[in-house]
């Protein structure tokens, strides 16, 4: 089922072309296994065979899995729309699976942050329940945005918190508290 966990992902080539002979038989071709093949194809250098993979495997059954990994494909293409409408579509799937994974919203978030789009960023946020919204990660993303939108009395209220999750060596709460001084002195 989509919303099982996955368990670990075997790469090898011999794995590879076990689970490539196994697709002549019918009964063989699941959306799982080519899910598992295209992270074979990707592994292996071949993002052309991963995409091709993944697109079967939505075709047999659409999943967030298959759908977040053509959002990664897309965006490393330079296809960033496309990417972003995957990253999307990967997070209405695992809604719709039961699987709303904080990852899939953390992706999206970090993808329309990294392009620029905040106003799609922020309605995205504010679209999440409060408990994701709270997450240390979505919420300094959302504070990115939201000093990006002008909305420092957000930027204030985020960095007036603790972080409990923050990443050695990460700068995100330095850089808004820089931008946010700079807007200070500026004005």
């Amino acid at each position: 089922a989509p919303a099982a966990p996955k368990g670990g992902w075997m790469i090898q080539s011999e794995w590879k072309h076990l689970l490539e002979d196994g697709l002549s038989n019918k009964s063989n071709q699941h959306w799982f296994t080519f899910l598992h093949l295209g992270v074979m194809h990707m592994e292996h250098g071949e993002a052309n065979h991963a995409k091709s993979a993944w697109e079967e495997s939505m075709k047999l059954r659409p999943t967030a899995w298959a759908c977040r990994n053509l959002a990664v494909v897309a965006l490393r293409q330079g296809h960033v729309d496309h990417a972003l409408e995957r990253f999307r579509g990967a997070w209405n799937l695992a809604c719709r699976d039961g699987t709303p994974d904080i990852s899939f919203a953390i992706e999206y978030l970090t993808a329309l942050h990294d392009t620029c789009r905040y106003d799609e960023l922020w309605a995205f946020y504010q679209s999440l329940d409060e408990s994701m919204r709270e997450a240390d990660p979505i919420r300094l993303l959302a504070a990115k945005a939201a000093f990006a939108r002008g909305d420092t009395g957000f930027v204030r209220v985020v960095l007036d918190r603790e972080f409990s999750t923050i990443r050695e060596g990460a700068r995100d709460l330095t850089d808004l508290w820089f931008g946010m001084e700079a807007e200070r002195i500026a004005a």
